[in-house]
């Protein structure tokens, strides 16, 4: 079986000779709500998720916005720059507990402190440590399982 491709495109069985095609995985678009409030890192990070073809929701830059787009769209994760997510709203931590909570979302959380990471790990499914590539953005994101699965 060959590897899959970001976007989960999923993988597809060849037989010995490399004939086949069947896919062993159904492929799914996943759209997600980012919450990033540097303008900057925010285009940067809708530009390389939508160049890689899933569907955003956002930027938001705060935790009622963001709130408040999830309960408007069908999504299937959420980016969350925990960093800057005011502490008056509870902070990014919190935002992806109630995410993943009413939603269901799989939240991917983005900080710049590694021991925050680690303080987080269990709260999330998955977690990039500042500063990062978008290739590793589009991998977490891609590894991300179907809602409604484990893992």
């Amino acid at each position: 079986m060959t590897g899959s491709a970001a976007g989960g495109l999923g993988a597809v069985e060849r037989d010995a000779e490399g004939n086949g095609g069947m896919i062993a995985e159904p492929w799914t678009l996943k759209t997600v709500l980012l919450v990033e409030s540097d303008p900057d890192v925010a285009d940067a990070l809708l530009e390389g998720l939508t160049d890689a073809g899933y569907g955003v929701v956002g930027p938001y830059r705060t935790a009622a916005a963001a709130e408040a787009g999830a309960a408007l769209h069908l999504l299937d994760a959420a980016v969350i720059d925990v960093d800057h997510v005011a502490p008056s709203e509870g902070g990014g931590a919190a935002l992806a507990e109630r995410l993943a909570q009413r939603w269901g979302l799989r939240v991917i959380l983005l900080t710049h402190d590694p021991d925050r990471a680690r303080a987080l790990a269990a709260r999330a499914a998955g977690i990039l440590v500042k500063p990062f590539s978008m290739l590793q953005l589009l991998d977490a994101v891609c590894r991300l399982p179907a809602p409604g699965t484990k893992g």
